[in-house]
């Protein structure tokens, strides 16, 4: 046995169930061009991301928890704080960031899987229906099947505020003896394209699980789309 020798991991997909669905669509022939193209490897790298934004998800929740019993601990001073308009000093600020690095993992996976899932499309038709679509043509067709593709730009603004050209910072917003996630973002955000449409100064969990929640129904609805599509073919 050589020191080199590497251990390989198994990995089941979070959407296994939405893979086979499409894949048992396809006729004998179109699942041998499926398997030689590079949707394979492509739906697999979007399972794996898929993946990650679960756990970064469970992660931020988990974080959630032990932050508000913190607080609870320390319902003197943060009642003294609230009224006063003052800052609190958290000691353990690790558990901020971690917040801050589960949260903007889930915002560039969302953003990569979404183009991902695009750029799968764009490919299926190459390589299953051998026809040429480029990312464009697909938007546009996903639109006029009814598929809502608005909030995929208030992702890319909420993602360059967070990510991308600046950082936010949390705080903490109080609701029925619960704490709750806000995002503050740095005044420097005005400049960024995109900001008179979505003017955010700070962004809740509210607005975040909206933004989730739409991610989730394209992802279903692209599956469905696919299936459609493959149906339509035969």
């Amino acid at each position: 046995m050589t020191d080199n020798q590497i251990l390989k991991i198994a990995f089941f997909a979070q959407d296994r169930g939405q893979i086979y669905k499409i894949h048992n669509k396809l006729n004998p022939d179109q699942k041998k061009k499926y398997s030689k193209s590079p949707l394979w490897d492509l739906r697999f790298s979007i399972s794996k991301k898929l993946s990650l934004i679960k756990v970064a998800v469970d992660e931020t929740n988990l974080e959630m928890d032990k932050i508000n019993k913190i607080l609870k601990r320390k319902k003197e001073e943060v009642d003294v704080c609230l009224k006063r308009n003052k800052y609190i000093f958290f000691s353990e600020i690790h558990r901020i960031y971690r917040i801050l690095a589960y949260v903007e993992t889930t915002l560039i996976e969302m953003v990569s899987v979404t183009q991902l899932l695009i750029k799968f499309i764009s490919y299926f038709y190459i390589h299953i229906f051998g026809e040429r679509k480029g990312a464009k043509d697909v938007v546009k067709d996903l639109k006029n099947e009814g598929i809502d593709m608005k909030w995929n730009d208030e992702l890319y603004f909420i993602r360059r505020g967070l990510v991308h050209h600046y950082s936010g910072w949390i705080s903490f917003k109080k609701k029925n003896d619960i704490f709750e996630l806000v995002f503050s973002l740095p005044k420097s955000v005005k400049s960024i394209r995109g900001y008179k449409k979505y003017h955010y100064d700070r962004l809740d969990t509210e607005k975040l699980n909206e933004i989730f929640g739409h991610f989730s129904q394209f992802i279903k609805d692209v599956n469905k789309y696919l299936i459609d599509k493959i149906k339509e073919s035969s």
